[in-house]
This record gives C-alpha cells, structure tokens and sequence, in this order.
C-alpha cells in the first residue's frame, strides 16, 4: 500500500478515537516531511548527483506496549505503519481494548500480528524494538536485543500538568478526563 493510502487509513481509523485528533492526514504529510524531508514515499528515490537514495523502514517492528498508555501503543503502530514496516504488537496480558479497537478499523494489509505473549521468533526477527513498560520491562527486553537491532525504550515517567487561567469548566472537565481516562496513570 502506497503511502498516501496508508495516512488515509490511519486518519479513518482515528477519527473514532476523539483523543486522536491529531492524527489527521495534514499533520502526518507534516510529521513526515520534518523526519524524512522530501523521502516522503520509499518507492520513489531521492537523486544526489550520480547517487539515488531511498528511505527504507527497519521491518519488522516489535512494539511492547504497557496497559496503562493505549495512546502510546497506537501512536507507535501508526509510525510503524507510515514508514512501511511490518508490524507485531506484544500487548500486555490483560490487553488493551482501545488499541484492538484501532487495528480493527484498519484495513487487512495494515493489521499487525498481535498477542498477549511474545511469539516464536519475534523477538529474534525483529529489526527495530519498540518498548513501553516499567523500568523492569525494558530492562528485561534490553538484555535480550540484539547489536543488530534497533531499542526504542520508553521506561516509567512521571508526568505534570500546568493550566494557566482564564480558563472555563471545559478546560478543567477536559483535563480531570485526561488524567482519569488511563486511570491516573494517563
């Protein structure tokens, strides 16, 4: 699927998610064009000189996703899929509904393989690790990649939010949601 097909096909799914609002085909052609450039599409090559380059995904991508942060999780899939990767999804033993609901909404040759437990030789096949976790889970899969691979870890983190007035009852409802949706952990 060609680039501008898999943006579309992001967009729709997002569009049910209202906390996915940013996940507009506008705003994805531009996260594109700041990390890539003009190697907007990896199936037409950049000419420098006598050289021609192209950008290609590391693939596949192994994404471990914690429970408490499904915006995370999603967010690392739609980057995987924007670069053209092959997809695997190690979801946390109690799942993660809001991201199974995401894949569902995206067309067949988008979906990542997914499970509840690492598979056979993800891990192994893997060219680039995604990881969000506690400090023991990225540890623990830390010790296990390969020089070859590529870690992306993300451990625990402590967040703080700051609302300057004026503001109105939108903006406290909308920040008491933010912080309750991912059971204070958001």
């Amino acid at each position: 699927m060609q680039l501008p097909n898999r943006i579309e096909a992001i967009a729709s799914a997002a569009r049910e998610f209202q906390w996915l609002s940013n996940l507009t085909p506008s705003a994805m052609r531009r996260w594109i064009e700041l990390e890539l450039g003009s190697l907007l599409d990896a199936n037409t090559p950049r000419v420098y000189g006598d050289h021609h380059c192209s950008a290609q995904p590391l693939s596949p991508i192994l994404h471990i996703v914690s429970g408490n942060t499904p915006h995370a999780g999603i967010q690392s899939l739609t980057r995987g899929i924007l670069v053209g990767a092959k997809n695997r999804i190690k979801l946390p033993r109690k799942g993660l509904p809001e991201l199974d609901h995401f894949v569902r909404l995206l067309p067949t040759e988008l979906k990542p393989e997914m499970s509840n437990s690492l598979q056979g030789n993800w891990m192994e096949e893997a060219e680039a690790i995604v990881i969000f976790g506690s400090d023991e889970t990225v540890e623990f899969f830390a010790k296990h990649v390969l020089p070859r691979q590529r870690l992306v870890a993300y451990g625990h983190r402590i967040s703080l939010g700051l609302v300057l007035g004026p503001f109105d009852e939108n903006v406290i409802e909308g920040a008491v949601h933010d912080v309750l949706v991912f059971d204070q952990l958001g």
